[in-house]
């Protein structure tokens, strides 16, 4: 009996000086560590701009769905909210559109074919027709792009990364080139008095069917 009383003190001892030696030392909390937040990206973002031909056809305009300006680069954007599946390569004059398993199938023009023909507009709007700095770049809102790695066709949900990830300028625009692009492309913009209904007449004049 003894033997398991001096077992007993024992492990109390030994628990009174563990709780003793914790009382005793002072308690430290860790440092706070916020989440890591991207820093925010300047840009400007102009929807549905509608610019006069700058080659010369006084009757012909030209629609561009997006585009967005960052120290980095001129993205010259044509979305598509296409749903079903969607069938096409860069090259090809059309791109076929599956609907209701496959038993409808709608034809479009290539858009990658189309963007290119809005950015040669968009960087004679600007002056950059030598230097390249426009570009173009297909987003499929659904997520359904038909070609996959590609610098011309992203899904929407990749379109933040494909920006970051691409640059024109280097070194990137400061503040004062910046506002002077912009300020070119919102000079040239005629959104405000031609309308999407007047630019799809202007181009049934000047492409007929």
């Amino acid at each position: 009996m003894n033997f398991f009383k001096k077992i007993a003190d024992f492990f109390r001892r030994l628990f009174e000086r563990r709780a003793s030696n914790e009382a005793e030392t002072p308690v430290t909390e860790r440092p706070y560590v916020p989440p890591k937040v991207e820093p925010a990206i300047k840009q400007r973002i102009f929807y549905n701009v509608i610019f006069k031909d700058p080659f010369g056809n006084s009757t012909l305009t030209h629609e561009i769905d997006r585009i967005i300006v960052r120290p980095n680069g001129i993205f010259c954007i044509e979305d598509k909210d296409w749903k079903g599946v969607i069938y096409g390569y860069e090259n090809d004059l059309e791109w076929e559109q599956a609907l209701g398993n496959g038993n409808i199938i709608n034809h479009h023009r290539n858009p990658i074919v189309q963007n290119e023909t809005h950015k040669d507009v968009l960087e004679e709007i600007i002056d950059a027709s030598e230097h390249d700095y426009v570009i173009p770049v297909v987003v499929m809102a659904e997520n359904n792009s038909p070609i996959q790695n590609s610098e011309k066709v992203v899904n929407s949900r990749n379109l933040e990364n494909f920006m970051r990830t691409h640059s024109s300028f280097d070194p990137e625009l400061d503040d004062a080139e910046f506002d002077d692009l912009c300020d070119c492309i919102a000079k040239a913009d005629h959104s405000s008095t031609i309308s999407h209904e007047e630019h799809v007449r202007n181009i049934r004049r000047n492409h007929p069917e």
